[in-house]
């Protein structure tokens, strides 16, 4: 995750996309650190966006193993 260390008032959450053991690809989501920083429970809130871009990443690199 990076956290305005790019540009300023950008947020993003990554994960890389396997084909078999190499990285072909990543799934990324950008954030606006404003809307972040407003969420009841930032923490929990960028958990659970990490959590949902490390499945999205798994469930592609699935599609790409299966097609082998």
């Amino acid at each position: 995750m990076l956290d305005q260390e790019l540009e300023l008032g950008l947020m993003s959450v990554a994960a890389p996309v396997y084909d078999g053991p190499k990285v072909v690809a990543a799934v990324n989501v950008s954030l606006q650190a404003q809307s972040v920083d407003a969420k009841p429970d930032r923490d929990a809130y960028l958990a659970s966006v990490a959590h949902e871009i490390v499945a999205t990443a798994k469930l592609i690199s699935a599609d790409l193993s299966a097609r082998s």
